[in-house]
Order: C-alpha cells, then sequence, then structure tokens
C-alpha cells in the first residue's frame, strides 16, 4: 500500500526511498515503525538501512544508538506519481 498521510497510521512499518530507484544504481532505503504523523511528514524509528544493497540492521548502526528519520509522505513530493517512494509494509 502507498504511504500517503490518509491512510498512513502509526505502528506502521514502512519503506522509504531517499530517491526513486533506477537501472544501475544499487537499492538504497529505509525501514522504519512511524511513531509520529506530522502534517505532510512521518517520523519513524529505524528498523534497518539498505545502503547500495547491503542491509544495515539497527543493532549494527553506530554506537547501537535508536536512530529515527523524518520523510515526507506519499504524494507530497515532486515525482511522486512516477514511483512509489514511500510504501507501508505491514
Amino acid at each position: 500500500m502507498i504511504g500517503t498521510k490518509e491512510n498512513m497510521r502509526v505502528g506502521d512499518i514502512v519503506r522509504a526511498y531517499d530517491f526513486a530507484p533506477r537501472l544501475g544504481c544499487p537499492d538504497c532505503f529505509i525501514i522504519g515503525k512511524v511513531t509520529k504523523i506530522e502534517g505532510m511528514f512521518f517520523v519513524a524509528d529505524t528498523l534497518m538501512r539498505v545502503w547500495d544493497g547491503k542491509v544495515e540492521h539497527q543493532n549494527k548502526l553506530e554506537n547501537h544508538i535508536k536512530h529515527s528519520f523524518r520523510a515526507l509522505c506519499q504524494g507530497e513530493m515532486g515525482f511522486d506519481k512516477e514511483y512509489d517512494r514511500v510504501t507501508i509494509l505491514a
């Protein structure tokens, strides 16, 4: 399901891309659990980061600090009509 502000809920697990996946560019995205929805934005605790196609689990991130991220909901950013930048996984 697409992660728009209308259908995203606190507690959802989401995958958020920084930019559109494209040919020849390895996957780069974050999976997180939504903790807050603020207008056009959501805040999520990081569960996993995939960078250059490699998985980094939260417990292996620097200093074992709980990381969170803030991003625009799907439909609030340019080119969102062309690809699913934010999707609800669970």
